[in-house]
């Protein structure tokens, strides 16, 4: 899991998204610059939590999270077709939870 830094609005609707579905987060990256992690994703890294403009133009996917009580425009980004397991699996068990 990928996301911007504790104390954003960004990641402050993820945790209360992942509150209210009884899931507890674990962020393996947290980086500032949005472009750095959107490019980490598009490597296959893992999946992404950012605002779903960002991915806006790029070969990502972004699932729209919409139970978050803060106004953030999140999403759930990964790369298009994204075959590996793991990420997969994080991938559609988060959507399912939180979109």
């Amino acid at each position: 899991m990928l996301c911007i830094p504790p104390g954003t609005g960004i990641r402050t609707a993820f945790e209360q998204s992942c509150a209210r579905a009884g899931l507890e987060p674990e962020v393996d990256l947290s980086g500032s610059n949005p472009e750095t992690l959107l490019g980490l994703t598009a490597r296959g890294l893992g999946v992404c939590v950012l605002a779903g403009p960002m991915a806006r133009g790029t070969e990502l996917v972004a699932t729209t999270i919409v139970d978050a009580e803060v106004r953030a425009g999140l999403a759930l980004v990964i790369r298009d077709g994204d075959r590996q397991r793991a990420t997969r699996r994080l991938y559609d068990l988060l959507r399912s939870a939180l979109s």
